[in-house]
This record gives C-alpha cells, structure tokens and sequence, in this order.
C-alpha cells in the first residue's frame, strides 16, 4: 500500500467515525430510548449503504433499493407504532 496523505486520511476517517464515534453514538442512543427501540434501527444500515453507494461509487437507484427500503421503512413504522386497540 502507497501511503499517501489520501490512503492516510482515509484510514484515519474510517478509524475515527465508524470504529470510534459510531459505538460512542449507539451505546448513548441504548442509554437514552433502551434497546429493544435502538436495535430496530439497525436495518437502516443497507438504507445508508444504499445511498452512500449513490453519491461517492455513482450506483444507478434501482427498483430493488426503492422496494427494500420501502420494506425497511415498512418494518420500522410497524415496529415502532402504537398497539391498536381491538
């Protein structure tokens, strides 16, 4: 590997949001609204990814991101909502 101040920055931005600041971030999000809330956010993740891959690698927005997303979206809002009273 070329370490130049690119390949550097890189590591070091990998290093610092998603290994250091992302646990930060999550165990606080555990403290405040507790866990079985904080875990349904994980499916988000391919949601993220999806539109990461959009902006930085110019991935074309195909239906199959629309429709899983959709059905993330779908699970959360259900998950999350309410009980209905019967």
């Amino acid at each position: 590997m070329n370490f130049t101040q690119a390949s550097i920055g890189s590591i070091f931005y990998v290093a610092l949001f998603s290994s250091i600041l992302a646990y930060i971030f999550w165990n606080k999000a555990i403290q405040i609204i507790g866990a079985n809330k904080t875990g349904i956010f994980i499916h988000l993740m391919p949601v993220f990814s999806i539109i990461l891959a959009i902006i930085f690698l110019n991935e074309e927005l195909r239906e199959y991101h629309v429709k899983g997303t959709i059905l993330i979206f779908t699970g959360i809002l259900l998950t999350t909502a309410g009980r209905i009273k019967v």
